[in-house]
């Protein structure tokens, strides 16, 4: 796998060879292999445990510690997506998805600024508690809870920092900077819940918090920059080959 590394401060790309991680080579096996075990259950309907669909929606996100705030920074997040039901309140599902995320000034041109695009491959993997009846296959609801890996594949920063609200001291980086030891790994905490409008369709609402920091200040010792931490919200629909009637029909065998 190769990672296209794009930095406003520097005139030539620099390409990074890196190992695919054993989650993203686990999440992939998964994905792959889900939609053709799911194919037969379409001619067993006393079995139809596992799933197959497709994914697309957007990111709201920001980042903490480039002193500025609100979730500004808006990207697109899609992809595919398998599933496995333990019952018919209980299944675990599995994303592949590219999620741009980042952060984003305040309109205001008087202020300084600091712009991050941040792209990732992500696998999210989920477990999702029905909250509604099984019977019921229009409207249901699902509570989410899970983790996310994501490795980033290409990232842009550009700033203006003369002046405004981010006044960075002598003894500190620019954001161009410190960009060079971001971390390439990213694992988050994510939570949210899902609305089916038809058997088929879904709309998902969910919050990620990376548990590890994209920038460790620990990493240039002799400056005094704050530490980045990733937040995002997603919103995504999401459509499912055999649909949420599977786990209602299952249970009435």
């Amino acid at each position: 796998m190769e990672k296209t590394r794009l930095n406003s401060g520097s005139p030539h790309p620099t390409l990074l060879r890196c190992r695919r991680p054993p989650l993203l080579r686990f999440s992939l096996l998964l994905l792959l292999l889900c939609p053709v075990i799911a194919l037969p259950a379409q001619h067993r309907k006393s079995d139809r445990r596992f799933d197959g669909g497709v994914v697309l929606g957007f990111n709201a996100s920001q980042i903490d510690g480039d002193y500025q705030f609100g979730y500004r920074k808006k990207g697109l997040s899609g992809g595919i997506r398998a599933e496995a039901a333990f019952s018919p309140k209980l299944y675990l599902s599995v994303e592949l998805l590219y999620s741009q995320r980042g952060a984003k000034p305040q309109s205001d041109p008087r202020k300084s600024f600091v712009d991050m695009e941040l792209d990732y491959m992500e696998a999210p993997i989920l477990m999702n508690f029905r909250m509604t009846r099984s019977s019921e296959t229009t409207m249901a609801t699902f509570f989410q809870l899970g983790a996310s890996y994501g490795r980033m594949m290409r990232y842009k920063v550009s700033e203006d920092l003369f002046g405004g609200s981010i006044n960075l001291k002598a003894n500190q980086s620019s954001f161009k900077e410190i960009s060079n030891h971001f971390s390439n790994n990213d694992l988050s905490l994510v939570f949210g819940g899902s609305v089916y409008f038809s058997s088929h369709l879904s709309l998902n609402v969910r919050g990620y918090y990376s548990m590890n920091e994209l920038f460790d200040s620990a990493s240039i010792p002799e400056k005094t920059n704050r530490s980045l931490r990733s937040y995002h919200l997603n919103l995504q629909f999401a459509y499912a080959v055999l649909g949420v009637d599977r786990l209602r029909e299952r249970r009435r065998r």
